[in-house]
């Protein structure tokens, strides 16, 4: 079995890099935000990262709100995350959040269920909670959205 690549978050100590093979099963290798091709394994061309879709920053926001749990974290290429035109520690746009939705309901269904509301309403309604919290915290209404350089996958 191939090394599964460190990620910087790890080295940070945010301890994220457990959650990279549950979250590559659902894009099929793609990236969240791009679905540029991107893999796990350690010393790959196509490095992924794994990103926080609301930024950890906004711990402070909701302490309530498991930032670095797997409801929140995605797999992205290093362009997407913290390339020149990269995401960073920005508010993704709308859509976004509605994919990462999608994604998370994959998840609850698949054998790696998350833990985020009990009905499938009250766990988009958490997810929207957090994306209305991080706007007000940040004050920021100017959202990230990446270039597809790919098919969607999801």
């Amino acid at each position: 079995m191939a090394d599964i690549a460190p990620h910087r978050a790890d080295i940070a100590g945010h301890g994220v890099h457990s959650a990279r093979p549950v979250l590559n099963g659902y894009p099929k290798g793609r990236c969240f935000y791009g679905y540029r091709e991107i893999s796990i394994l350690y010393g790959s061309d196509t490095p992924a990262d794994v990103d926080h879709l609301f930024p950890h920053k906004l711990k402070r926001c909701d302490d309530g709100k498991p930032i670095d749990g797997v409801a929140n974290l995605v797999l992205a290429c290093t362009d997407c995350n913290r390339g020149a035109q990269g995401k960073f520690d920005q508010i993704p746009a709308l859509p976004l959040l509605e994919r990462l939705h999608t994604r998370n309901e994959y998840l609850i269904r698949s054998h790696h269920p998350l833990q985020t509301g009990a009905s499938r309403e009250k766990r988009q309604n958490y997810l929207q909670d957090a994306y209305n919290c991080a706007t007000v915290f940040t004050g920021s209404w100017q959202k990230w959205q990446p270039r597809a350089e790919g098919v969607a996958v999801f």
